[in-house]
């Protein structure tokens, strides 16, 4: 409890630090945020990855907050447009849940910390509600979309550069399973992040998605399947592990 609460207080004082940034303002920053897309242009219905990085860009050692660049910790989010000028939030599956590692970290000049590769598919929203494809998937509709990553620092929340993704419109087997992705919520999350217990995820979804590989192995996200099924095995193999373990160390009666 008390580690969250210093989480909250840490979280809430960094953004409540915010920078009115010009381009001058931004180049006297220290640190420089940069967003890079995985890849430039995307079929509709594979997630889209991105990557973000922290550079020290000053020539003195910069003393900032953690730099999590992992968009579940809570220091990093996303903005997603598709006009360049009207940006929205984008909040995943799972982010903000993991807790926060150490408070604070020294760059030195020239130090980069560069974050993992993140998916981006399907909006943080309940999946027992109504399935709206317009309002549960960032990227929509084929097309053109700019995105921008903002992370909490010890000099407020920094803006990164903003990253132009192309999304190409499915076609045969990638059409036949973004049809089945995008009007089946809870499929959607699993792909992005498979869950076993919590949230609930019944056996269905993981049995769905398998479906969609044993019919369609050669769609643009067949990767994707596979890395799904494969985590979500893992997952249930682990807690069937602890199961057993707390079953086998609970006292004879």
């Amino acid at each position: 409890m008390k580690i969250l609460l210093e989480r909250v207080f840490l979280t809430t004082m960094i953004w409540a630090l915010p920078l009115v940034l010009t381009e001058q303002g931004r180049a006297q920053t220290p640190l420089q945020v940069h967003l890079e897309s995985e890849q430039s242009e995307w079929v509709q219905g594979v997630p889209v990855e991105f990557k973000v990085s922290v550079t020290n860009v000053s020539p003195a050692p910069v003393r900032t907050a953690a730099l999590n660049l992992d968009p579940t910790e809570g220091d990093l989010t996303l903005q997603i447009s598709s006009d360049g000028s009207s940006f929205h939030s984008y909040f995943g599956p799972d982010w903000e849940t993991a807790e926060m590692g150490p408070s604070q970290v020294t760059l030195q000049p020239g130090q980069r910390v560069v974050g993992k590769p993140f998916p981006v598919f399907v909006n943080h929203s309940s999946p027992d509600t109504p399935t709206d494809p317009t309002r549960d998937f960032p990227f929509s509709a084929p097309g053109i979309y700019f995105a921008k990553a903002w992370v909490a620092t010890a000099f407020g929340g920094l803006p990164s550069n903003v990253v132009k993704v192309v999304i190409r419109p499915p076609q045969g087997d990638d059409a036949l399973v973004w049809e089945a992705l995008k009007h089946d919520k809870r499929l959607a999350r699993f792909l992005q992040k498979p869950f076993w217990e919590y949230p609930p995820v019944e056996p269905a979804e993981a049995q769905k998605l398998k479906q969609l590989l044993d019919s369609y192995p050669h769609a643009s996200n067949a990767a994707w399947l596979r890395k799904a099924l494969d985590e979500h095995a893992k997952n249930k193999a682990l807690i069937e592990e602890r199961k057993k373990a707390r079953s086998t160390s609970q006292p004879q009666r």
